[in-house]
């Protein structure tokens, strides 16, 4: 069994090594471990709460995301998917998936493509 557990182990850690390697030296676009995107958040304008801002980082290929969003009790949850095209950015706050962020809640987003979500806790 022990010897099974480290074969798992070991054949994991190989195609995340091959995955990451691949994709930093671009012979597999739009495969990875993180989404080429940053985050960030501004004071909405119309409501008492925040917007986030999501850019994509890379230059030529349009990433599909969803970012889902729940109350810091759990009790309320919440997905958004949309589209982002090369350079571009988008933000979501309560006109586009009517939520409101408020403090300590967590956003994460997960896109199309890549293993990892990228996470943003709101201050």
């Amino acid at each position: 069994m022990k010897k099974l557990l480290t074969f798992i182990i070991i054949v994991i850690i190989a195609v995340l090594g091959t995955v990451f390697t691949l994709t930093q030296t671009g012979h597999l676009k739009g495969v990875g471990l993180s989404a080429p995107i940053e985050l960030s958040m501004r004071d909405s304008l119309l409501f008492n709460g925040k917007v986030i801002k999501v850019t994509n980082t890379d230059k030529e290929t349009p990433l599909n995301c969803t970012l889902s969003v729940s109350t810091t009790s759990g009790d309320m949850s919440k997905k958004h998917s949309f589209r982002l095209h090369p350079g571009a950015f988008y933000e979501i706050g309560m006109v586009e998936m009517q939520w409101n962020f408020k403090s300590g809640e967590k956003a994460s987003i997960k896109t199309e493509g890549y293993l990892l979500p990228t996470t943003i806790q709101i201050p």
